[in-house]
């Protein structure tokens, strides 16, 4: 009988982090000789994370339209796909930022029902610097940041121990002070600080995920009458277009001048972005520009170092604004910056909306 597969699941709020700690993770246990595949989680089709893991050579499979505490069977419809695919050794899942709940609904569900067939590693949650910075040290001032608080307060109490990542954004006196501001929220739990991008950190995260699962879980005490509405709030946006030309346009300076725009756009409705992130595809090459923080400038994590007359983008933005006028701004924005770099932009399939509430029905907790 083959052992079981690993399943590692990460959470967090967007922009955290996830996507690229679990490309990470995905490296490192390649690097091992092991199979490892990625299921995403998206609320509609057009994103940036499943076609960057492909991008690696990952087997990837993906959950749609709602989080996976509201699909656990289309959860175990993914991992049987991949099983039959090509059986990994390691799967790795991304939820949705708006997901918590985790443990009733994923986890506690996989170590009964399916305790034959994986091995349910500790979990845990990214924590997004700025994010954490505002809500315990109640800078805020945001009309959201309760609910912010909220939500971020459901995942951290469930979460088998935390990760602060984007620790290389910070000196070293506002990682300490982070730090101890979290232990003190949430004490007993284990903290990694971790950068994805530089690998800091890395190998105490991997400790942490070959740990042995605690016997009793934790798990989020949610009253779903008062669900948060930190990220029901946002509005999120996933949009494919492509920018055509008569000459080439460079595809980095190309995402990059759009997130800028954005970005000046944004800002002027002082509308706070939990994440913004633009795939450029254009001759057989990937370009990723991203936008995790108003304060900062946005950043290119991926350079294409190539230049196309026919480009094609991926959009994915989450921000406190309504969805509407997202969607309005990420257009004007894409077609000014296309016409600028001396092309026309074209949108195909675009979706704006705001997450749901979670479906409960499928939640298994603990009695007595």
């Amino acid at each position: 009988m083959s052992s079981p597969i690993r399943f590692i699941l990460l959470g967090g709020c967007s922009g955290a982090g996830k996507s690229t700690t679990i490309g990470r993770l995905a490296r490192h246990y390649k690097s091992q000789g092991l199979r490892v595949a990625v299921i995403t989680n998206h609320l509609a089709a057009a994103t940036a994370e499943a076609p960057l893991f492909a991008g690696q050579g990952l087997a990837v499979d993906q959950v749609s339209g709602a989080c996976f505490c509201s699909r656990f069977d289309d959860l175990t419809a993914a991992i049987g796909r991949l099983v039959e695919a090509d059986r990994p050794d390691i799967i790795l899942a991304e939820p949705l930022g708006s997901c918590f709940d985790l443990v009733a609904t994923v986890i506690r569900p996989l170590e009964r029902y399916y305790a034959e067939q994986f091995e349910v590693a500790p979990y845990g949650v990214l924590l997004k610097p700025s994010q954490v910075r505002e809500i315990l040290a109640g800078i805020s001032g945001d009309e959201q940041s309760d609910d912010v608080e909220c939500l971020l307060g459901k995942q951290l109490e469930e979460a088998d121990y935390l990760v602060l990542n984007r620790v290389d954004e910070l000196a070293p006196a506002d990682v300490k002070q982070l730090a101890e501001w979290i232990e003190q929220f949430c004490p007993g739990r284990a903290l990694v600080r971790l950068s994805a991008k530089t690998g800091t950190g890395f190998g105490e995260l991997v400790s942490q995920i070959e740990r042995e699962a605690p016997a009793a879980r934790r798990e989020a005490v949610v009253d779903f009458d008062v669900y948060p509405a930190s990220e029901p709030e946002l509005g999120w946006l996933n949009s494919r277009c492509r920018v055509k030309a008569e000459r080439p346009i460079d595809v980095d300076n190309l995402l990059t001048a759009l997130v800028g725009r954005l970005r000046s756009r944004l800002d002027q409705f002082k509308s706070e972005t939990a994440q913004l992130k633009i795939i450029g595809f254009a001759e057989g090459r990937i370009s990723v520009a991203s936008l995790e923080d108003n304060r900062r400038p946005g950043e290119r994590s991926k350079p294409a170092n190539a230049a196309a007359t026919d480009i094609e983008l991926i959009v994915n933005a989450r921000v406190a604004v309504a969805q509407e006028l997202l969607e309005q701004e990420v257009r004007t924005a894409v077609g000014a910056v296309a016409e600028e770099f001396g092309g026309r932009a074209a949108f195909g399939e675009t979706s704006s909306y705001h997450p749901g509430r979670p479906d409960s029905s499928q939640r298994l907790v603990e009695m007595g």
